[in-house]
């Protein structure tokens, strides 16, 4: 299928990566994480500060399934590509996340992700929107 070609293309490199979590041989979420372009004042002031001005990262395609959802598999998942980042020296992590998902928001907290002032329309849905939360790197004032 085409998202098993997207993570055997990232599964290796350092412009992208896809990270899927598998439980007793079935597909139970994934996420993807990709060099990205700075978006406002945070992630500029990130990029500013990293040594060899190399992009971010940005995080997509976030999924769990429904029955393990508030187990940890995706605090496992956003880890992973926390950790993926850094080994690539990425000045900060950042994603979008639809306002109002409080759950999500929780998890990326947690992993030290912080909303910025930065908001769009949610893609395929004019009524919502989205917040632009970014991590630092580890050690980052």
């Amino acid at each position: 299928t085409r998202w098993v070609e997207l993570a055997t293309e990232g599964a290796s490199g350092d412009s992208r990566a896809s990270f899927i979590a598998i439980v007793d041989g079935v597909w139970r979420g994934m996420i993807g994480g990709a060099r990205v372009e700075p978006i406002g004042e945070v992630e500029d002031r990130l990029l500013a500060r990293s040594a060899g001005g190399a992009h971010g990262v940005g995080l997509y395609s976030m999924w769990t399934d429904p029955e393990y959802r508030g187990h940890g598999l995706g605090r496992q998942l956003v880890v992973r590509t926390i950790g993926w980042a850094e080994s690539i020296s990425a000045p900060y992590v950042a994603l979008w996340v639809t306002r109002g998902n409080d759950r999500a928001i929780g998890l990326y907290r947690a992993a030290g992700f912080v909303e910025t002032e930065t908001v769009r329309p949610a893609p395929g849905d004019p009524c919502a929107d989205e917040i632009r939360m970014v991590r630092p790197p580890t050690g980052a004032a």
